[in-house]
């Protein structure tokens, strides 16, 4: 069996045009956003709208939505802060944020009309998929808070199947952190999750675990 890097197969984008959108989307924020609907991030847009989101350069994509020091979230202008899982996508984030010391980015959700051009922005995986955050040019992380214990590594499974590392948190149900190094053998012995790697959010914290 094959296993992969976090950064399996992923598009990528220069670090250098990496660095631009993170200097530029902050700036943008203040004062270059041209569409007033465009600071709602509750409402649905249209597909003419995410077409014309799309066609502007990738740096007037995004939007900070937390800032502390260096640790910074960036969120996508389609990505829709009424979503179900938003909360607990963002606590992830706020969390890889402040261990790297750096910028990270909320991913718009799927449309499979947009795979296309998603994918020459460098916002998606080879495949098309959009897991929820890219913590590095071609590094993606999918966010699952299953309902119970043993649902963890089916979880992780759909977070592999979506196109980035798994990161399983305790927003859905009761996960212990004693438990943490049990709950990432499931995962990497599983079949189904061919990463080296995988994150946890318990208790308001970040873990990583590396396949030994």
């Amino acid at each position: 069996m094959e296993y992969y890097s976090a950064g399996l197969k992923n598009i990528t984008i220069s670090s250098l045009r990496f660095f631009q959108i993170l200097v530029l989307a902050r700036i943008c924020f203040h004062i270059c956003l041209p569409v007033p609907i465009m600071r709602d991030g509750r409402r649905k847009y249209t597909l003419q709208e995410r077409k014309e989101i799309y066609s502007r350069p990738l740096e007037e994509q995004f939007i900070t939505v937390y800032e502390n020091g260096a640790a910074v979230v960036l969120k996508h202008l389609i990505k829709s802060e009424a979503a179900e899982d938003y909360g607990r996508v963002l606590d992830v984030a706020k969390a890889l944020a402040q261990e790297k010391n750096g910028p990270v980015f909320l991913l718009p959700e799927i449309n499979a009309q947009e795979k296309t051009l998603r994918h020459s922005l460098g916002l998606s995986t080879e495949n098309g998929k959009t897991p929820d955050i890219m913590i590095e040019p071609g590094i993606f992380i999918d966010v699952k808070s299953p309902e119970s214990a043993d649902k963890i590594a089916a979880n992780a499974c759909k977070a592999f199947r979506q196109g980035g590392m798994a990161c399983i948190t305790d927003h859905a149900a009761v996960l212990k952190m004693t438990q943490i190094d049990r709950y990432s053998k499931w995962i990497l012995n599983s079949h189904g999750y061919l990463l080296n790697d995988v994150y946890f959010f318990i208790a308001g914290s970040l873990h990583k675990r590396t396949k030994e």
